[in-house]
């Protein structure tokens, strides 16, 4: 999956092209895509099969807030929106997506993802600190619900597993 594979997705302006995206993986590489920095986040979401409205409605209820939601796709694949830019037109991402777990360290209008690479921001310190603990907020309520999971799907194949010893007691001695 891209996603996993993914530290951040950042929004540039390219001439003669527009509006393009910065795709960097996890060896510090920095890719060129050429559709936005929200077509790929999109495209995230279906490599999750994951609804992308269903998950703002959950996120939106979860955090208390409109804008500005964490992603998350699974409990280690979260990406948090920074804002980068002032958008030139009406339809421009300010935002770049960064994964919460390649974040080494934040300061005042500058990140630190974990291959060294330092990613320039508009944001301070403190609206950085309060975007990680929305992403950590997501984290802990995606690590539940797949406990959740985990643990209905033992239940099931440990009634399934009753369910045919009990046919094979029917069959054997019925």
């Amino acid at each position: 999956m891209k996603s996993l594979r993914c530290l951040a997705v950042v929004p540039i302006y390219e001439a003669m092209t527009g509006n393009i995206c910065v795709y960097y993986g996890l060896k510090g590489e920095a890719v060129k895509q050429p559709f936005t920095v929200q077509t790929q986040m999109r495209r995230f979401f279906r490599e999750h099969r994951i609804d992308e409205k269903e998950y703002q409605k959950k996120a939106r209820r979860v955090l208390g807030i409109k804008k500005s939601l964490p992603l998350g796709f699974t409990s280690d694949c979260i990406f948090m929106p920074v804002k980068v830019r002032v958008p030139i037109a009406r339809s421009d991402g300010a935002y770049a997506y960064v994964r919460y777990e390649a974040i080494q360290d934040i300061s005042d209008n500058q990140i630190l993802l974990t291959t060294g690479e330092p990613l320039d921001c508009l944001q301070s310190r403190r609206s950085l600190a309060e975007s990680l603990a929305r992403a950590g907020t997501i984290q802990a309520v995606l690590c539940s619900e797949e406990a959740r999971a985990m643990a209905e799907r033992e239940l099931l194949r440990m009634k399934m597993q009753q369910a045919k010893k009990v046919l094979d007691d029917l069959t054997k001695y019925g």
